[in-house]
């Protein structure tokens, strides 16, 4: 009797090992990883310097952008910037507006491009100089130039940003979404933005804003 009894306790023992050892999932090789998982291996791989990847990265490590941060700038009369860069900045308007016509206008301190299907301010065209206007919020240490700036908040985020509108531009990389300027009065607008060097080539320069007003 007695050894009867050792031989039903170890069935049972036996038994409830096999038991606990089936209840545990062990993945194998060739099971798939979970989605989330590959969501985030594909946002790993994905280029990081194209303006899509840039604009999935503000979105996952910097939050929208927020209109009321940031710095402004508050532009003055063409006339009080220097010749050349009042020169450079009509040059550009100039190649622009043959382009699109009305939807890029000349205002009294700037040139604002508009878009084409919902009338919204998608990038400008800003003469910088020190001295001159009024620089508002953390100022970056910016040089004197004229710069391109293109809209990265409202309806323009999603048109111009995540559809890679402006992709195909050699210049695109330039703009950096984590570093905007608002043109006052209106503070809300922010705009990435890059300065304009001696040796751009113009037309490519204008084809960029050309592309910011197709949408």
């Amino acid at each position: 009797m007695t050894c009867g009894r050792i031989h039903s306790v170890g069935i049972q023992w036996t038994s409830l090992l096999l038991v606990l050892t089936e209840a545990i999932v062990w993945p194998s090789q060739n099971e798939s990883a979970p989605s989330d998982i590959v969501q985030l291996q594909d946002e790993a791989t994905t280029d990081k310097d194209s303006p899509s990847a840039i604009s999935r990265a503000q979105e996952l490590h910097f939050g929208p952008i927020n209109a009321n941060e940031g710095p402004s700038y508050q532009t003055v009369p063409p006339i009080e910037y220097s010749h050349a860069l009042r020169e450079r900045a009509e040059e550009l308007f100039g190649t622009v507006s043959q382009q699109i016509g009305h939807k890029a206008k000349k205002y009294k301190g700037s040139f604002s491009i508009f878009a084409t299907s919902f009338g919204e301010t998608v990038a400008k065209i800003v003469i910088y100089q020190r001295g001159l206007g009024r620089e508002n919020g953390p100022w970056p240490m910016l040089p004197d130039g004229v710069y391109v700036l293109v809209r990265c908040n409202g309806s323009a985020q999603r048109f111009l940003w995540q559809a890679d509108v402006l992709k195909s531009n050699p210049y695109c990389p330039r703009l950096d979404l984590r570093r905007t300027l608002a043109i006052a009065p209106k503070h809300s607008e922010r705009f990435a933005y890059f300065r304009i060097e001696p040796e751009d080539e113009m037309r490519t320069v204008a084809n960029l804003l050309v592309l910011c007003s197709s949408i």
